[in-house]
């Protein structure tokens, strides 16, 4: 016995060094053939409807991570993008590997069976909240509805600092907003507002609200007079439509409530695409560090917290939740009454 004692113990540690050594071998051999095969493929199409600028920086710096694959990519408006894309499609001409446009969009496409489930190894480094729970598309970046504040009328200290603080009596008749019943971004910050609140608190919340003689308006001439100082709050803005203007020296400034609903800036694996494994490493690259690095220095607001540059890093503070598109879903005619009810009377 004391013998087997004495063998147990370097065979039992050989044992385990043999199979993580293995697993190890096997993993990264995984790794390498989807590259290998991606170089087989030696080629990547994207369809985007980011500017030509970010998609140029992406594409490089695949292209650096990959050699000997080559980048194609057409960009467009995201209509054009999405039309060309279905049309193809339909006709059986399959051109994209990679589509990039926002989540609304892709859950129409997914609907049609037109992307494929690829789950990034990288997505380990991400919240739950914007992970996708079918896997059919990855969340790169954020767009996020939050409110703006004129800071030659407020200082920091002084402005709203959460959803609450905009029913203040204070507030009455300084308050701008884009206009709910036109729909668009507004409209879905109320859906995801009664989303997270919850219908008796909602339904609170929206009628104090309504009470504070808001002027209404398209999205960006409500900006325009935000940064005049003819209102001195912004409802329902984008932070990353307010800090560029804020760093070129505009007198304006941006809110952390505790919780902002997003748009998903996404990115999914055409169902037919041609090149399916480079398409897989590209969804790999935009979301490791590197690639976030690179839609941080394109002044969007990357997915992953480590990578928001500068003024950005505060959005730590709150929780960031998909918009409510799926509670609109089956209900608008009820949403639409209620926006009617609230915002209706002017």
């Amino acid at each position: 016995m004391k013998q087997i004692k004495n063998i147990a113990g370097p065979v039992l540690a050989a044992i385990v060094a043999v199979t993580a050594a293995g697993l190890f071998a096997v993993s990264g051999a995984s790794a390498q053939s989807t590259y290998d095969l991606a170089k087989e493929e030696g080629k990547l199409t994207i369809y985007s409807d980011q500017t030509i600028e970010t998609i140029q920086a992406l594409s490089d710096g695949y292209k650096a991570k990959y050699p000997g694959i080559d980048v194609d990519f057409f960009r467009s408006d995201s209509t054009k993008v999405m039309q060309r894309f279905e049309t193809e499609s339909a006709a059986g001409r399959h051109s994209a590997d990679v589509m990039m446009t926002v989540d609304r969009l892709v859950k129409t496409l997914v609907k049609k069976g037109l992307t494929q489930e690829y789950r990034s190894p990288q997505l380990t480094n991400y919240p739950e909240d914007l992970h996708v729970a079918n896997g059919q598309y990855s969340n790169w970046g954020v767009s996020l509805t939050s409110f703006a504040y004129n800071t030659d009328l407020l200082s920091d200290a002084d402005a709203p600092q959460d959803w609450e603080d905009l029913l203040d009596p204070k507030w009455k008749g300084k308050i701008g907003m884009q206009d709910p019943l036109s729909g668009g971004g507004a409209k879905m910050w109320v859906v995801t507002m009664y989303r997270e609140l919850g219908a008796e608190k909602w339904e609170e919340f929206m009628t104090k609200l309504s009470r504070q003689d808001i002027i209404y308006g398209s999205y960006l001439p409500i900006r325009e007079m935000l940064i005049s100082g003819e209102i001195t709050i912004q409802v329902a803005a984008y932070p990353d439509f307010t800090e560029p203007v804020r760093v070129e020296g505009a007198p304006v400034n941006w809110s952390t409530p505790r919780f902002m609903g997003f748009v998903g800036l996404t990115a999914f694996v055409s169902a037919n695409a041609p090149h399916p494994n480079a398409a897989k490493l590209f969804i790999d690259f935009i979301l490791s560090k590197e690639g976030q690095d690179i839609v941080g220095d394109r002044k969007l607001i990357p997915a992953l917290a480590d990578s928001r540059p500068g003024t950005y890093a505060r959005l730590n503070n709150s929780r960031l939740v998909p918009n409510a598109v799926e509670t609109l879903q089956g209900r608008e005619e009820f949403f639409d009454k209620k926006l009617k009810g609230f915002f209706g009377k002017r």
